[in-house]
């Protein structure tokens, strides 16, 4: 499943050194990654995009590079060139009462079955899951980047721009805020990309990323499962849903009751996710689609204590 926040200038960067760069679940936060991620084991944020080449006046960055803190601030605090400093394009809002969007966190999580697997394989296994789960989201990325991210000029945004690519910096965490066995990545796009006609950096088009977020999600579910079934040969079975006749699919062989052992988490969003299942029906008086439940799941990993029905329109 993907899920999706916008990002805001200068407070993007303290939510990422508050929650992405150090953990979901670090129990200390941290302004010092390298510290973190020595004291952790958690590998350290790495630089993936097309957009990387245009970076740094143009010298570019090597996909894989570490994130520094530097890059985080020059990116998310000032919006300017994360290796250089230079001013890349104008800082915009989406709206005359919002902050100006520095990025967008794309959460890349696999279904539950996998982390289960990977949390109790041997570690042969287990690097084998995580190459397919960085994988994945390598070719999701790629796949977004000549479909779904591009910019917007002229008047009222009237023309599409094709871009480049996109910056974006990826944060492997190994567990959920609840401290349960979660492989997920936080992949934070850069609201800053290149246009092919005048080679001039514009913001991107927000309204097409969150449109594409339900089907990039699906993608990224297939794309997963196939590269497990191809270096596993692992098996794939329906599982029913509360709230939604789309069955949901896990490791053939992962039952239930364990996958419930180490859901914390996932029984905490499940909860806020049936509150809006609730709270939709009483304001429009019909069950929600398929789309609509899993965006209100979307929603509710990212606030569960946050939730008001009006969050689910548009």
């Amino acid at each position: 499943m993907i899920s999706i926040r916008r990002i805001s200038l200068g407070g993007g960067f303290r939510y990422l050194m508050e929650s992405v760069a150090v953990g979901d679940g670090a129990p200390e936060r941290t302004n010092n990654l390298a510290r973190y991620y020595a004291e952790s084991g958690a590998p350290p944020g790495t630089f993936l995009g097309a957009g990387l080449a245009d970076v740094d006046g143009g010298h570019g960055i090597e996909r894989g590079s570490a994130v520094t803190e530097e890059h985080l601030f020059n990116m998310l605090a000032a919006c300017v060139d994360p290796v250089s400093g230079e001013p890349a394009g104008r800082t915009a809002a989406t709206s005359p009462k919002a902050a100006p969007v520095a990025g967008f966190d794309l959460t890349f999580s696999p279904p539950k079955s996998v982390s289960v697997a990977w949390v109790l394989a041997d570690e042969g296994t287990k690097a084998v899951i995580y190459e397919c789960h960085r994988r994945a989201i390598d070719y999701v990325l790629s796949y977004a980047e000549r479909t779904v991210f591009h910019s917007r000029s002229g008047t009222a945004g009237v023309v599409d721009e094709d871009v480049s690519g996109v910056v974006a910096a990826s944060f492997t965490h190994w567990d959920s805020r609840a401290g349960d066995p979660q492989l997920h990545d936080h992949v934070v796009i850069w609201n800053r990309a290149k246009s092919v006609s005048d080679g001039r950096w514009r913001t991107l088009d927000s309204r097409a990323i969150f449109r594409s977020t339900v089907a990039l999600s699906n993608l990224h579910q297939g794309v997963l499962a196939d590269m497990l079934t191809e270096a596993l040969g692992v098996g794939w079975d329906a599982r029913s849903r509360r709230h939604s006749t789309r069955p949901k699919f896990e490791i053939t062989g992962v039952p239930d009751a364990l996958m419930a052992e180490f859901s914390q988490r996932f029984a905490q969003v499940e909860q806020a996710k049936d509150e809006l299942v609730a709270s939709f029906v009483a304001v429009h008086g019909r069950q929600p689609t398929n789309v609509e439940v899993l965006r209100m799941r979307q929603r509710a990993t990212l606030f569960p204590a946050r939730h008001p029905v009006r969050r689910l329109e548009g």
